[in-house]
């Protein structure tokens, strides 16, 4: 990270917490409710901190956890609340809001907090189908890349929570995005390097591969745990390693 980028990281807990909400078609509350934008502005400043913390120094430390904790934490755990009383939106935006709001939470050793992410993280398992995700290809992918690094973050938080959380229930869909899978080939008017294309549906595109950290997740996690719960799911985690030969190289 160079000096630039540090200032930068340094800075942003300073600006306002608008800047956290997102662009002005995200709808504005008081208080403020968090937003999809919340929560990446939040993970990617506690990564920060996670992965170089001998940059900051302790002021600058305390000034990163408290915007950490008032314009990420909070308002996520608002929109939260707010949604799950509705019943509504418990998809894509619940996982990525809970990212947020529970990487921040670890990073604030909020026990409550943490307690609380682990429980919600036990309901959103059930969204995903036995095979497949309820939205396209993309949405799944959002919403994954999101839940495997809650659930790094959690395991690396309290280890014991290993054998707790489930990561079957999206490593079951990886058939679904091998099967998908049409080939890779050129864009018209975007060069000659082969892109990857899949059947799709909805406002998804045609160009799609799974993100290669959730791949990774896969391949490292999800076979220990499948052989303490589903002994019969071990040939389909070894699926991801072959789909990175055929389609990340």
């Amino acid at each position: 990270m160079n000096g630039g980028t540090r200032c930068g990281i340094s800075l942003q807990p300073d600006k306002p917490i608008d800047e956290f909400i997102g662009p002005w078609f995200r709808a504005r509350s008081n208080p403020p409710e968090g937003m999809l934008e919340t929560s990446h502005v939040g993970l990617a400043v506690s990564m920060a901190l996670i992965l170089t913390p001998t940059l900051f120094d302790e002021e600058e430390t305390r000034r990163i956890l408290q915007a950490l904790r008032d314009k990420c934490q909070e308002p996520c755990r608002r929109w939260l609340d707010n949604r799950f009383r509705e019943r509504n939106a418990l998809s894509n935006w619940f996982m990525i809001l809970l990212d947020g709001f529970g990487t921040a939470s670890i990073l604030l050793e909020d026990e409550e907090a943490v307690a609380w992410t682990v429980k919600q993280y036990g309901f959103l398992t059930q969204l995903y189908n036995q095979d497949s995700y309820g939205e396209s290809l993309q949405y799944w992918n959002y919403a994954t890349i999101h839940l495997s690094h809650l659930h790094e973050m959690l395991i690396r938080y309290k280890p014991q929570l290993a054998g707790e959380l489930d990561l079957l229930c999206y490593t079951r869909c990886i058939p679904w995005a091998v099967y998908s899978f049409l080939g890779m080939k050129p864009m018209t008017g975007w060069g000659e390097k082969p892109y990857p294309r899949s059947l799709n549906f909805g406002d998804s595109t045609v160009l799609f591969r799974p993100s290669g950290d959730v791949l990774m997740h896969i391949a490292a996690r999800a076979k220990e745990q499948s052989r303490t719960r589903e002994r019969s799911w071990n040939q389909t985690i070894s699926v991801p390693l072959a789909f990175f030969q055929r389609i990340l190289i």
